[in-house]
């Protein structure tokens, strides 16, 4: 699991390089280097989720007293911005268009693609959730 997902980050960014220098604009590099420092905020929602990795992860440092783990920011770079990257792509080459179906096309994308990442992920046992998800800052009402 952990080389396929160092290969997978390795051909993003030798493709975010091609597209750099294709469409002559950094934004695919600097969106995949965006997604790895958005990374280092992942334990703000282990904190508030109450979630928890599997335990022989390697770990990269922590922050807040959560530990943030190595494969966490190395698949952030195309966990989190790949389907963006990938409708930008697309509309840049003028095979996208933009208008209220391919609005919700994309929304409907975007949601298949992380449920599907969230259940391989639940189901590999790499993560998992020690209680219901729900925010621990809820406001109550009086």
């Amino acid at each position: 699991m952990e080389f396929l997902v160092i290969l997978l980050t390795l051909i993003c960014y030798v493709a975010a390089v091609f597209l750099w220098w294709y469409h002559q604009t950094p934004l695919y590099l600097l969106t995949l280097v965006s997604g790895q420092v958005g990374s280092l905020a992942s334990p703000l929602w282990t904190a508030l989720y109450e979630s928890s990795y599997r335990s022989n992860l390697s770990i990269f440092g922590t922050i807040l007293g959560q530990p943030v783990y190595s494969l966490q920011v190395i698949a952030a770079t195309w966990y989190y911005t790949l389907p963006a990257l990938v409708v930008y792509f697309l509309y840049r080459s003028r095979w996208w268009f933009s208008g209220y179906f391919t609005a919700l096309l994309t929304y409907g994308g975007f949601l298949f693609y992380h449920t599907i990442l969230e259940s391989i992920g639940l189901r590999s046992n790499i993560w998992n959730y020690t209680t219901q998800a729900a925010l621990r800052l809820a406001c109550r009402a009086h």
